[in-house]
């Protein structure tokens, strides 16, 4: 597999030591679209996420959390591949879906609670809607904006090693 310009390399992942805690941070930088799409979505979707467990007298949330944040993710590639992220509904849910993942999920974040069941609701009504992205002659054109979508993609993401350096 190969980017749109040729590159054979569509995956990179970085390793760099936090400014703030000694652990490491990774970086995942994805290239390809298909590869996203056929290859990595696939894989995150079989895992298992190991959901919280007790731990002195304490929830442990953080896996549940990631399983969470990766669904938050997947809805807003689902709804970027569609070019719904183009739309002003879109870019609101994509930014109200953003204000409440990572740590700003736990109810200790300061940050009101977001009622979850109307943003799979909206996710749901806009990727059941039409697609904001029309095929003309091999290229990608975003209707909303009337004009070609460039060529090139890259996402990526960025994730903690729990570890402690020693």
């Amino acid at each position: 597999m190969t980017t749109p310009d040729g590159d054979p390399n569509v995956i990179y992942l970085t390793k760099t030591k936090s400014k703030v805690t000694s652990s490491y941070i990774y970086t995942l930088t994805v290239k390809s679209r298909e590869y996203v799409k056929n290859v990595l979505i696939p894989y995150f979707d079989s895992l298992t996420f190991r959901y919280p467990y007790p731990l002195g007298g304490q929830v442990q949330a953080s896996k549940l959390q990631k399983k969470l944040d990766y669904l938050d993710w997947k809805s807003i590639g689902l709804l970027k591949s569609s070019g719904l992220h183009y739309l002003p509904e879109g870019k609101e849910l994509i930014e109200l879906i953003l204000s409440q993942m990572n740590n700003n999920r736990f109810s200790n974040s300061g940050n009101s609670e977001i009622n979850k069941d109307y943003i799979k609701s909206e996710v749901a009504r806009l990727l059941n809607g039409p697609s904001n992205y029309e095929i003309i002659k091999g290229r990608i054109f975003i209707k909303s904006l009337n004009k070609y979508q460039p060529l090139s993609f890259i996402s990526s993401g960025r994730f903690a090693q729990k570890k402690r350096l020693k």
